[in-house]
């Protein structure tokens, strides 16, 4: 699955951002500041998955899916100025 890096940071921010760097930087950068769990759940869900399927994959209840989701989109948004021009 590629991924555009640029549009997960925006859709994690909810934000229109131009990026700092390149894709490839932004993606380790990103992938960097996230746990696992958060960085597979933030991929599944940007890639329009359901959050039933991703907490059984990860075997987690879906409460916890959206709280591991809120403390990836807070990591982001507080380390913005590393992956975007704000």
């Amino acid at each position: 699955m590629e991924i555009d890096y640029h549009k997960l940071l925006e859709w994690l921010t909810k934000k229109s951002l131009e990026l700092a760097k390149d894709e490839h930087t932004t993606k380790y950068a990103i992938k960097g500041k996230l746990t696992k769990k958060e960085y597979k759940i933030v991929l599944h869900l940007f890639a329009e998955g359901e959050i039933s399927e991703i907490a059984d994959k990860l075997n987690l209840d879906e409460k916890r899916v959206n709280e591991l989701l809120k403390s990836a989109r807070k990591k982001v948004i507080s380390n913005l100025g590393k992956f975007a021009q704000i």
